[in-house]
């Protein structure tokens, strides 16, 4: 898939998930989202009810959480939950 000579530097080191998690989140600037939420966003289904949706969902929380924490995203705890934007 083509993409913007910009996009090669500023995601040089996302894996292809983390690009889609990156611009959603930068689609969205200025609203901050749970995992689930975000989950159902990039994969149109709602928060996983069977195993095998389960066994997807929390490496992508997963993931998201080490976005947080190598500093490609932003993330707040509110509400008793956790929250990510950019």
């Amino acid at each position: 898939m083509p993409m913007k000579v910009d996009d090669l530097d500023k995601y040089e080191n996302y894996t292809e998930l983390e690009m889609k998690i990156a611009k959603f989140l930068e689609e969205h600037r200025g609203t901050a989202y749970t995992c689930d939420e975000i989950y159902e966003h990039l994969y149109k289904k709602a928060t996983p009810y069977g195993w095998e949706d389960v066994i997807l969902f929390i490496p992508f929380c997963w993931i998201l959480r080490n976005m947080a924490t190598e500093g490609k995203i932003k993330s707040r705890y509110a509400g008793g939950k956790v929250y990510y934007y950019v």
